[in-house]
């Protein structure tokens, strides 16, 4: 059997896309997809940009619960764990139809989160709705923030899916205003 070849960790690795030898990727950010953790989104199918949601939530347990809520109901569903990683997600894919946003959140919370995403060059707005477990803070400003909603932890599962449906109707459902 002839002897195998391994890179050490010792070895200078590549710093840029463009010193990488062509078979070589970029390690991306990580995502995740309908409740599990791959590679970046780039290296999957397109993401259906109108059903798409994107949960931005610090809490893994609230990730999960809120995409099984969306998903069950006929969403394609990626979660990120903080706000730095809901701006990465949508310069790669693209405006989802909706993001759910925490608003407590280390490094950037969800009120930062929103604004930054409003900067971006987008070919359609932020329709984005906070979902927190702080109280009633901005139950009566968050559309001066340019919030389309707002929900308290446990949320309001079939309140969160009329506002997802409003805004991203998924075929053959009634749209419930």
């Amino acid at each position: 059997m002839a002897p195998t070849s391994q890179t050490t960790s010792a070895a200078k690795q590549p710093t840029s896309p463009s010193q990488m030898p062509r078979t070589q990727a970029p390690v991306k950010q990580q995502f995740v997809h309908s409740g599990h953790a791959q590679a970046s989104p780039t290296n999957r199918a397109p993401f259906p940009s109108m059903n798409a949601i994107l949960v931005v939530d610090d809490s893994p347990l609230m990730q999960r619960s809120l995409a099984d809520t969306f998903r069950k109901a006929g969403y394609s569903v990626d979660c990120t764990g903080d706000g730095k990683g809901a701006v990465a997600w949508v310069q790669q894919n693209g405006m989802p139809a909706l993001i759910t946003l925490d608003l407590e959140m280390p490094g950037m919370d969800g009120i930062a989160t929103l604004k930054a995403l409003q900067q971006l060059p987008n070919q359609r707005p932020v329709q984005a709705a906070f979902v927190t477990g702080k109280g009633p803070r901005l139950k009566e400003t968050h559309g001066e923030l340019g919030a389309i909603g707002y929900f308290s932890k446990p949320f309001d599962g079939p309140a969160l899916l009329a506002l997802a449906q409003r805004v991203a109707p998924l075929p053959g459902r009634a749209v419930n205003s």
